[in-house]
């Protein structure tokens, strides 16, 4: 998967800006999946945050999901 707007140098600009002014630029993805291999590859690409989405439901559905995030994130070893 190529997605333009994750490499670094389509960030440069906005990031030697930041860093200039003493802040830094963190970049959230919004609605991601919870297969390790992708968290792994954001993770790999810079991405500093995740949002997942979880069931409107049953209160097991919900654990399970975020038991499912949680597993996830603990393979690529990044914290949650």
């Amino acid at each position: 998967m190529r997605v333009p707007w994750l490499r670094d140098s389509a960030n440069k600009p906005r990031r030697t800006r930041a860093a200039a002014a003493g802040r830094s630029i963190g970049i959230t993805i919004n609605a991601a999946p919870s297969r390790p291999d992708r968290l792994e590859r954001y993770a790999q690409a810079g991405i500093e945050r995740c949002v997942f989405y979880v069931p409107s439901s049953a209160a097991d559905e919900i654990e399970a999901k975020i038991a499912r995030v949680l597993e996830s994130a603990a393979t690529v070893g990044v914290a949650p």
